[in-house]
């Protein structure tokens, strides 16, 4: 504070690259140490991170661009969280956060814009992979076109072509291996023909085209369970399918990301004994849910190598799906899944028209439900999802 009729001395501060004077900065507020400032930020959505707070000086922009600031914050993002795309809409897709506040399910829906036309087929950690359509040679499937994005921060990258005309994309999985790089896993395949499975791999920033994975020693009729939806956690990818016209019983298969070794894994035996066992999310680890005289029975995965299993939990089905009913009045379901159990929360999709699903929160321990509609759902597609700040090592 100046005396009076004294002039006063202003002494200038550059932050970033903004400039100001000792005069507009509050002597009551106290330092705060970056440890705590780092943690704050931590609980900032991604996208005003990279919008805003890091060019707020320069220690914020240092902290969100800290390697470890962005791997805490991606494991801290909402676990509740999923991407919906639309079957008209190709170029953009909707965020959907849920939560639920004092027993009612409040549902935040932001829209994500994709920089080019294409449909999201693989999402993990905060990046989609986009394929933006089969580009054709002499009349023939020449090759699909795939891109890793995070529409956060905007980064994009272009995968190398795939030129095999005789196979096409059955599924595509991202996952990270220990040393941080990303690696995108390919499955193609005849439809017809179980032996005629391929699988390929490729790392971010390391390779410059696809590397095939050895399949050797896993039979060709298994094999044929990798074109199916896969899982990633802690450091493994995992495929789980069932077969119910051929008698098959089901199979699962783990790929190790880092030695890229696959390992096949048996199941719980009333899982072999169940026709329809569903994969699921458990949030840390994929699981099965085996349904038994109108009962689910939820299996988690808790050991990879020695395919240990426990179970979890048992639903009572019937009760669950009159409530549903119940709540609709209506029993025009077509079918009940469930997709995610983590903490107590069961999350299903039903679908109730030809183009029309509900997602439905289930609260096992109260036996209560919250849900919201989604139309138009393009493909199944409901990605599990939330916004991050990581980028591929390229």
């Amino acid at each position: 504070m100046s005396t009076p009729g004294m002039s006063a001395k202003k002494k200038t501060v550059t932050v970033a690259t903004t400039t100001t004077t000792t005069e507009a900065v509050s002597k009551d507020v106290p330092y705060l140490p970056v440890e705590i400032i780092f943690n704050m930020l931590l609980y900032v959505p991604a996208k005003d991170l990279h919008e805003v707070a890091r060019y707020v000086c320069k220690q914020w922009y240092d902290i969100v661009s800290d390697p470890d600031f962005i791997t805490t914050h991606c494991r801290m993002s909402s676990t509740n969280s999923f991407l919906i795309q639309h079957s008209e809409q190709l170029h953009k897709a909707s965020h959907i956060e849920l939560h639920i506040l004092m027993g009612t399910l409040v549902r935040h829906e932001t829209p994500v814009e994709i920089p080019f036309r294409g449909a999201i087929v693989c999402c993990f950690n905060g990046l989609l992979v986009l394929l933006s359509g089969s580009r054709t040679v002499d009349g023939k499937i020449g090759y699909d076109v795939f891109y890793v994005v995070n529409p956060v921060t905007k980064v994009i990258i272009s995968l190398p072509h795939l030129t095999d005309s005789q196979h096409v994309t059955e599924g595509i999985s991202l996952a990270v291996d220990s040393s941080g790089h990303y690696k995108v896993v390919h499955v193609s395949g005849k439809t017809d023909y179980y032996e005629q499975v391929k699988m390929r791999v490729f790392t971010i920033g390391v390779d410059k085209a696809w590397r095939f994975i050895d399949l050797q020693g896993i039979p060709a009729v298994n094999a044929r369970g990798m074109r199916f939806h896969s899982f990633c956690f802690g450091g493994f990818m995992y495929w789980f399918t069932y077969y119910t016209s051929y008698d098959i019983s089901p199979f699962g298969f783990a790929l190790d990301v880092d030695t890229e070794i696959i390992y096949p894994l048996s199941m719980p035996n009333d899982v072999i004994k169940t026709q329809y066992p569903i994969s699921i999310s458990m949030g840390t680890g994929p699981g099965l849910v085996t349904e038994q005289d109108d009962i689910w029975r939820a299996w988690k995965l808790t050991d990879v190598k020695s395919s240990e299993w426990t179970e979890l939990t048992r639903i009572n089905m019937r009760q669950v799906y009159n409530q549903i009913k119940n709540e609709f009045r209506t029993s025009r379901f077509w079918n009940i899944c469930p997709f995610r159990l983590f903490n107590g929360h069961l999350w299903l999709r039903c679908r109730r028209e030809v183009n029309n699903y509900v997602v439905v929160h289930y609260d096992l321990a109260r036996e209560r439900f919250k849900h919201f509609r989604i139309k138009r759902l393009f493909n199944h597609t409901l990605h599990p999802h939330a916004n991050t700040l990581v980028s591929p090592k390229n």
